[in-house]
């Protein structure tokens, strides 16, 4: 299966997303992604390898800074080595860093739970 493949089929086909990506963790070359709305920017390989480089070394700075992805800035809600959630307005943010690469997922609207006890259908889907 390709990378495009398992975003297409094991990810978009599950929930309603406006972005979907894989990228490389060391330079944020993009794998593969879908993007909803093809009118608004587009998420670039230097945000994907800010994103990267700020969760190995510094992810605690997202609940300052917040996280840029796509040209827009998301409140960071929380942040891990491996696993940043964030939200702007009714979309919600989540990104796991495996050993090789960043997989990323914006939905809209949010219909899913941030909370302690269960956790959100994205992240269910990014470990599948």
């Amino acid at each position: 299966m390709s990378w495009q493949s398992y975003v297409d089929n094991q990810i978009c086909a599950q929930v309603s997303c406006r972005l979907a990506a894989i990228a490389g963790l060391q330079d944020g070359a993009i794998w593969a992604k879908f993007e909803k709305d093809s009118s608004v920017t587009p998420v670039t390989q230097a945000e994907l390898k800010v994103i990267a480089d700020t969760m190995r070394s510094n992810p605690g700075s997202f609940t300052e800074s917040g996280i840029h992805l796509g040209g827009d800035k998301y409140f960071c809600l929380s942040a891990e080595n491996s696993l940043i959630r964030g939200r702007k307005g009714s979309s919600a943010l989540c990104i796991v860093a495996t050993n090789t690469c960043l997989l990323e997922i914006i939905f809209e609207p949010i219909t899913i739970r941030f909370d302690r006890h269960s956790p959100p259908l994205c992240l269910n889907l990014l470990l599948l």
